[in-house]
């Protein structure tokens, strides 16, 4: 059992005011025959924490197809590297995406998402046409599409790891996105600014 808490001034771990030492880690980028030896590493530095991604693009390499369990491929297997973290001693600061920045591939974004979804790109508009801007890859990360693909990832995934958080479990903090393409800063994707819909974003605004 593992209390955590966050006030206004300090992290409390089981009641005492602690530092939060943590270390990042990609263990999908890390045989797993070695994934011992780095948690081994990360706590002889000090730290008593692991942040990692838990790439979209890695764990559901079809879309509806997911690995969790190393089937697919021996370093997907999420569950064993949380419960190694945990025998370390870790807290889990655990990163869902859905964007992977960490010099990704398309930023963490399956492929097979931007094949099924092509009308989801990131649009500029000019001279009454809209057209594809950015890489060839980037999504329109307000478009609908888009949002029910995160959505069934981010419900696949806490399937997986609800029985993981605290206090049973060491995952005691979870990040979502931390960083939004700037490419879809001034996107003009029709279907995402809900241009002809009563309740578009754009006509509500």
């Amino acid at each position: 059992m593992m209390g955590f808490e966050i006030n206004r001034e300090e992290f409390l771990i089981n009641g005492k005011p602690q530092f939060f030492l943590c270390g990042e880690i990609h263990y999908f980028r890390i045989s797993k025959e070695h994934w011992e030896d780095v948690l081994d590493r990360l706590v002889e530095c000090g730290c008593n924490a692991v942040a990692y991604y838990v790439p979209w693009f890695v764990h559901e390499y079809e879309e509806g197809e997911f690995d969790f369990t190393g089937e697919v491929h021996l370093n997907n297997d999420l569950h064993s590297w949380i419960a190694l973290t945990k025998k370390k001693g870790l807290m889990g600061f655990l990163r869902p995406g859905p964007y992977t920045y960490a010099e990704s591939t398309d930023l963490g974004v399956p492929k097979w998402f931007s094949r099924a979804y092509p009308d989801a790109r990131v649009k500029g508009y000019k001279n009454g046409e809209y057209y594809d801007i950015g890489n060839v890859n980037f999504v329109s990360h307000n478009h609908p599409d888009f949002l029910h693909a995160v959505k069934k990832w981010y419900q696949a995934l806490l399937s997986e790891i609800k029985d993981y958080m605290e206090p049973e479990g060491n995952i005691v903090m979870i990040q979502l996105c931390n960083e939004i393409p700037g490419e879809d800063i001034d996107d003009r994707n029709p279907v995402t600014l809900g241009i002809g819909c009563e309740d578009g974003l754009l006509p509500s605004f």
